[in-house]
């Protein structure tokens, strides 16, 4: 079944980087599972690996508090605070309340 594939697939790819990870089952669409691959993510990402939580693959996790504590693990939440300039998909009406609360919140 459907739980059974990801727990082999997250098996044979514990290895890889958690966003690319990431990426690979929300393009499966198992959205729970992506969330939980970011759930792994450092404060040593590479800024190649930090790019990737900006593209279109990751956008429906963009409302699951582990995407935006995979921001703050990775020190984009201070800069973005500190630059006073959020990304640009917070000015997309479908995420705007979330960007509010991320930042508000202590993360």
């Amino acid at each position: 079944d459907r739980s059974d594939r990801a727990a082999a697939l997250t098996q044979a790819c514990f290895n890889s980087a958690p966003i690319s990870l990431s990426r690979m089952f929300a393009a499966l669409g198992h959205y729970d599972e992506a969330g939980a691959a970011l759930e792994r993510v450092s404060a040593f990402e590479p800024v190649a690996q930090k790019a990737l939580l900006f593209s279109q693959t990751l956008a429906p996790l963009r409302e699951d508090p582990r995407f935006w504590q995979a921001l703050s693990t990775t020190g984009l939440i201070r800069y973005y605070r500190e630059a006073e300039r959020w990304p640009d998909f917070c000015s997309d009406p479908r995420y705007s309340e979330t960007c509010v609360l991320a930042q508000s919140a202590e993360m």
